[in-house]
């Protein structure tokens, strides 16, 4: 008969076995003790041993002091032991660029998944997930096939500090798709984390009503939207604010108020940092649309959307945009030229880009 030593060494090996079995499915605590590095929005990177949740990243350093960030504030998280596949496809994942990130991180082999730990796997199973979520935001297919695997890292992911950020790439491709009741259903799941993304869930629902040709009810919702950005302190704030204010301006154009438009967009670029890499193509992309819009201001025009092209070009989205309306603008000023260069970087860059289709749909009307 086996010793009660024996029998609780027993015990706790099995238990070890049990736990380490069940780690992917515990969603009710935090992964503690994980080394790596949280790079910042604004501020240093922060090395050390990491404590992730849905709504912050704890960094405790090797100093022993521990500094609390709240998702709001990371442009994202490393794993000191990550592959490097993953390290690139988050990268292009930052970028927007959906496909060239779903092709790298297929390369990661079974051997890296044998040797990564669990939040590295749960890291490549988003980083997987939005790739196919912002590639078939740009090219319109597999948007099913999108939505599903973005959904089934939230619901397998409850506690993952990348839980918001699939939210609202899941929002973006139910939007694509015209579904946009889902897509409002999902960016409302950012309302429940910090009062900054309250204020984006706000922003992004706004920008729902916009896609659906209900500029006045979206200008309401980008006011609600700054209300809540006013709430918000530090930076995150500011980005959260001079968002909905952009937004705003969209509007203003759509109702044909042009002129207010371009002041708000010159206020926010007034304001902007030169990191604010998504916020000021947005601004230069909505300004060069308001000073078209106003009628007399094509050469301004001209300059802030060749600001979004050759500049600020960060945002896939908003270059199209920009190429598409420099095509146009071209055309009237009759620099053929011109015009057959933005059109070829906006076919052969952004092949199935709206903006691409629209341009065809142009083309044969």
């Amino acid at each position: 008969m086996p010793s009660m030593k024996n029998v609780r060494a027993d015990f706790r090996a099995r238990a070890a076995a049990w736990a380490l079995a069940l780690l992917p499915c515990m969603t009710a605590v935090a992964v503690a003790d994980i080394e790596g590095e949280v790079h910042r929005t604004a501020g240093p990177r922060l090395v050390g041993s990491l404590e992730l949740t849905p709504n912050a990243v704890a960094v405790t350093t090797e100093s022993g002091s521990t500094t609390r960030v709240g998702v709001e504030e990371i442009r994202f998280v490393r794993f000191a032991d990550e592959p490097d596949s993953l390290s690139n496809a988050r990268s292009l994942l930052l970028r927007r660029s959906g496909a060239d990130a779903a092709e790298e991180i297929a390369k990661i082999t079974e051997a890296d998944r044998a040797a990564a730990t669990t939040p590295v796997i749960a890291d490549i199973a988003y980083v997987k997930a939005a790739a196919a979520g912002y590639a078939a935001m740009a090219s319109g297919a597999d948007l099913d096939a999108a939505a599903k695997a973005l959904r089934d890292f939230v619901a397998s992911n409850p506690r993952s500090h990348n839980l918001y950020a699939a939210n609202e790439a899941l929002g973006g491709v139910l939007a694509r798709a015209g579904r946009y009741a889902e897509a409002g259903a999902a960016y409302g799941e950012l309302s429940k984390g910090p009062p900054a993304l309250a204020a984006r869930a706000a922003v992004l629902k706004a920008e729902l009503l916009t896609a659906q040709g209900k500029p006045g009810d979206a200008m309401r919702e980008y006011e609600a939207a700054a209300a809540v950005a006013t709430k918000v302190p530090g930076d995150a704030g500011r980005r959260a604010r001079q968002a909905a204010e952009l937004g705003r301006a969209r509007c203003l154009v759509l109702l044909g108020k042009p002129a207010d438009a371009i002041a708000t967009c010159r206020t926010v670029i007034g304001g902007c940092r030169p990191d604010d890499a998504d916020l000021l193509s947005r601004a230069f992309l909505v300004l060069g649309t308001a000073q078209l819009a106003s009628g007399s201001m094509d050469h301004d025009a001209a300059v802030s959307l060749l600001t979004v092209d050759l500049v600020h070009n960060a945002v896939p989205d908003d270059r199209a945009e920009a190429l598409y309306h420099l095509i146009g603008l071209w055309e009237r000023a009759n620099h053929p030229e011109r015009a057959r260069e933005a059109r070829q970087a906006l076919e052969a860059t952004f092949p199935d880009s709206p903006w691409t289709q629209k341009l065809r749909a142009d083309k044969t009307s």
